[in-house]
């Protein structure tokens, strides 16, 4: 009775931990999920690294970066993915 009753417990966990990754992972691909509609500029923020370049030309400026797997973001997107270790070619300003 007692082997039961710790092998259902036992069981409950691992299923918590299971079911807690499996919503974190959910979570995660939710958040990457680029979005391209327009919107206004935001902060940079102090965790970023940036740079001014004068252009109006963002493909050419992604081909001298030799940046790859480019595509189109917002503000919200793009800074959001520029902290995840990504990079923002921010519109002109």
């Amino acid at each position: 009775m007692k082997i039961l009753f710790v092998i259902g417990i036992v069981a409950l966990i691992v299923f918590s931990i299971w079911y807690a990754k499996r919503k974190e992972l959910e979570t995660k691909s939710k958040s990457n999920t680029i979005k391209t509609n327009l919107d206004e500029p935001i902060g940079f923020g102090y965790k970023i690294c940036w740079i001014a370049v004068k252009t109006d030309k963002k493909e050419e400026l992604a081909e001298i970066l030799k940046l790859k797997n480019t595509q189109p973001a917002n503000w919200e997107s793009g800074m959001e993915n520029a902290y995840d270790k990504g990079v923002f070619i921010t519109p002109q300003i």
